[in-house]
């Protein structure tokens, strides 16, 4: 599933082609019950990352501003392409047509998003009673997150094992699968230590980390996700890494599905002695 990050990254590309530009042509997998007519003549006004969902904001004098939302899960992404011949003639995506959720033309530009399990049209009023979006907690990609809503969140939290509440989007927003199991390995914590056994100290760097690593991440150009520091080797410390040694004490790494859902967790057992 992308990251935070990836949202974010898309989002910039997005907006630096299409916003402000005139939707001159749409269309949308008939799966999304979305009407073509409701969107094209309407303006791209922003396009805005919320943690791993995209809302792409549309208006048009006299009417309400809608959003379009994706939420691209494992499958979904979006894509830009010039118009122009290749592209008018079929040939520019890099996908097949079916594969297409939903098409946003202007005059020289074409984003395609493609297999997004969630796409659906909203108004602003509906974008605040959503029960994904409404419910969100602070984005730590974003420029500057509530770092103390954060923490006042994570206090909440109790005997929840660390690694459900990183991936918890209402606590915070935009960290998934490989955050989680680099920001345990970074602070020496088993991935199913209850929060509560954290002091306040560790609460607060985890945080401070996961914003880092999120905004640093979401900044470059490249799509490798790192969190390594400059001159490490690799660009990962122990997620897809299970069977290898660990790059601080050389024992294992291990490798297991954990946490409520199961999602593949990894961690040294050396530096991360289980609770």
């Amino acid at each position: 599933m992308p990251e935070g990050d990836t949202i974010h990254r898309a989002a910039r590309a997005l907006a630096a082609a299409v916003r402000g530009e005139l939707v001159t042509a749409a269309r949308f997998h008939p799966r999304t019950g979305i009407q073509a007519a409701v969107v094209t003549g309407r303006t791209v006004r922003e396009v805005e990352p919320r943690g791993k969902h995209l809302l792409v904001w549309l208006g048009r004098d006299g009417r309400e501003d809608v959003a379009l939302h994706t939420h691209l899960r494992m499958s979904g992404s979006w894509h830009i392409y010039e118009r122009g011949h290749a592209y008018e003639q079929g040939r520019a995506w890099s996908r097949p047509g079916p594969q297409a959720t939903a098409v946003l033309e202007t005059a020289r530009w074409a984003a395609v998003c493609f297999n997004a399990p969630v796409c659906e049209l909203l108004t602003a009023g509906q974008v605040a009673r959503h029960p994904a979006l409404a419910g969100l907690g602070p984005d730590l990609a974003a420029t500057a997150p509530d770092v103390a809503e954060v923490r006042r969140r994570m206090d909440a939290q109790g005997s929840r094992p660390l690694l459900d509440v990183l991936l918890d989007q209402r606590v915070f927003a935009g960290v998934g699968n490989v955050y989680k199991s680099e920001l345990c390995w970074l602070h020496r914590v088993h991935p199913l230590t209850p929060v509560g056994r954290l002091d306040g100290a560790v609460r607060d760097a985890l945080i401070a980390d996961a914003a880092r690593l999120l905004s640093r991440n979401a900044a470059a150009t490249s799509s490798a996700r790192v969190t390594t520091t400059a001159g490490e080797p690799g660009r990962l410390y122990v997620y897809g890494r299970g069977g290898r040694s660990c790059r601080r004490c050389g024992t294992r790494i291990l490798s297991a599905l954990l946490g409520e859902p199961a999602r593949r967790t990894a961690w040294c057992p050396r530096c991360q002695p289980a609770p």
